[in-house]
């Protein structure tokens, strides 16, 4: 089987984490992706997460260029020209100072998808302030729903979910701007805004807050649905929401007479007593290991299932059945375990072909394939 995205070649000049999460993305689907870096240390993230920069930087080619100089403009130039997709992380306005913006590019090849990723988006009040995630979590609303119950939010919730969501928003639009240029026979430019593909997710919350204002009790605290500490220190989930789980949660339990009458009834009326329907459910859950409670809830159709930390991934059968966490060799760490791309299809593959690749590891290859000469090579390595 072949790989859906055979044939395409993509440029990445991100660093970090967005735009090499969205080129992660589509080089697993088959994309041939170069790392356009500097010559100086290329992406940052070489230096600041090199194990991270090894998982979200595989199955890539590198190219180092120094963009400020004529010699390696051209050489970049002449390479969009072969290139399907484009795709930068820069503040808004970087590319077009240093002469190689969309509007420009597009004169070498009015194919190509450029796909520009940054925290606001390019031209609002916000575009030039700088950022991490914790600052787009803000602004979308999304940090406000963190936290515990009456207090303040807490500072994000472990994974760089801005960084992860844009990328993933990226990918999303470059294979939409694909599918559109197969229309059309023309690229268009991509505007990826961090703070905007956060806003999408706390969109699922925002029609019903107009009309029942949704706090943190309501959203992160629920009856029957929460984290329970067990036995022997391991923690359970259980996902009681509708009434034909809660009464199953009830029988199991054999909570009958303590949870009847109206005020428990409906998930509505359960809300109002959350904090004693929980305290009671943990008062019993404690008794018992997570192991016991996963096969008595299980048997029962009651949602429940382990919190899994990272170190217990690789032994949840799960996980093992889907086969998505592999090794990938690599020269720096070894064997490294990474997640691969996630979907399963009937007629394509996905596949981690190689690790990440050096700095400026496939400068000949690639600056042979757009036509220099070895003077021509020879003249980038100095500037």
């Amino acid at each position: 089987m072949t790989s859906p995205l055979d044939g395409l070649l993509a440029l990445d000049l991100s660093r970090l984490l967005p735009g090499p999460y969205c080129s992660t993305l589509l080089a697993d689907l088959g994309c041939e992706v170069i790392k356009v870096e500097e010559p100086e240390g290329g992406d940052h993230a070489r230096a600041l997460i090199p194990i991270i920069f090894e998982a979200f930087n595989r199955n890539k080619k590198s190219i180092s260029l120094n963009l400020k100089h004529i010699k390696g403009k051209e050489a970049f130039i002449r390479l969009v020209e072969q290139s399907d997709i484009l795709i930068e992380g820069f503040r808004p306005g970087a590319m077009d100072r240093l002469g190689l913006g969309y509007e420009t590019l597009r004169k070498f090849n009015e194919k190509l998808i450029y796909c520009a990723i940054s925290g606001y988006g390019q031209d609002n009040p916000y575009s030039n302030l700088s950022g991490h995630d914790l600052n787009y979590m803000a602004v979308s609303g999304m940090l406000s729903l963190s936290g515990s119950m009456d207090g303040p939010p807490f500072t994000g919730i472990g994974l760089p979910i801005a960084d992860l969501t844009s990328g993933m928003f990226a990918a999303i639009g470059i294979l939409a701007a694909l599918q559109m240029r197969h229309k059309t026979g023309k690229g268009q430019f991509i505007d990826v805004s961090m703070t905007d593909c956060l806003l999408s997710l706390v969109g699922a919350y925002f029609p019903e807050h107009q009309h029942i204002k949704v706090t943190k009790r309501k959203k992160m605290f629920r009856p029957g649905y929460a984290v329970f500490r067990t036995k022997d220190d391991k923690f359970i989930v259980i996902g009681a929401i509708e009434n034909v789980f809660w009464n199953k949660l009830v029988d199991t339990l054999a909570l009958g007479d303590q949870f009847s009458g109206q005020k428990y009834d409906s998930f509505d009326n359960r809300m109002e007593h959350v904090e004693e329907i929980n305290h009671v459910i943990q008062s019993i859950i404690i008794n018992q290991t997570a192991q016991k409670w996963l096969e008595l809830f299980n048997s029962q159709d009651v949602p429940c299932s382990k919190v899994n930390f990272l170190d217990d991934l690789e032994e949840d059968p799960y996980i093992v059945n889907r086969g998505l966490i592999v090794g990938l060799d690599t020269p720096s760490f070894g064997n490294l375990k990474v997640v691969k791309f996630p979907l399963k299809f009937s007629q394509t593959t996905t596949e981690i072909r190689n690790s990440a690749p050096r700095l400026g590891e496939h400068n000949e290859e690639i600056l042979q394939r757009i036509g220099l000469n070895a003077d021509e090579i020879s003249d980038l390595k100095g500037i």
